[in-house]
């Protein structure tokens, strides 16, 4: 069987609404030591996706076009960069967070992955990095949460919110 060379991506190519969203043929990314190739099997539409594709938001990585866009994922690796030193193997499950998961293939950071656990789906899995790094970062990092706290969270039924919940409630 002959080794793939092609994916599609979720791109745009110029900024403003979602007419600017193109699916795109681009070549399968080369793997790299420190980096795992991973095949996307879920990945989350975050409020970021939008504010780059209309220029509110530029991310670095997100400043030439085209732009890939998304950013959390769910997936299983493919192949390790040569040379890798790591706690991962092919065929493991993981999610994280890549500039440009909009992809069939991402090559991602070693660092930047996580085991995904087997009793949740993939799905699931890449709902998880952004709302839940954005909650941790406001409610454990920033306000910095204890016993007796307490907290106003709004929108506490979205993704961020329902972490920052979480958090709170484990904190304070």
């Amino acid at each position: 069987m002959e080794e793939e060379t092609g994916m599609k991506a979720i791109r745009v190519h110029s900024f403003g609404g979602p007419d600017k969203v193109a699916i795109d043929d681009i070549p399968i990314p080369k793997i790299e030591k420190g980096k795992a190739l991973v095949r996307m099997r879920a990945v989350a539409v975050n409020p970021v996706d939008w504010m780059v594709r209309e220029r509110i938001y530029n991310p670095a990585g997100a400043d030439k076009l085209p732009i890939t866009l998304g950013q959390d994922f769910a997936g299983i690796i493919e192949k390790i960069g040569p040379g890798s030193d790591t706690r991962f193997r092919e065929g493991d499950e993981v999610f994280g967070e890549v500039w440009g998961s909009f992809v069939e293939y991402a090559l991602v950071p070693l660092e930047d992955l996580v085991r995904k656990p087997r009793s949740i789906s993939f799905q699931t899995a890449a709902s998880v990095p952004m709302p839940g790094l954005t909650a941790w970062q406001a409610i454990i990092d920033t306000a910095q949460a204890r016993p007796g706290m307490r907290f106003l969270i709004h929108g506490a039924s979205g993704g961020v919110g329902s972490f920052a919940v979480q958090f709170a409630r484990w904190k304070g």
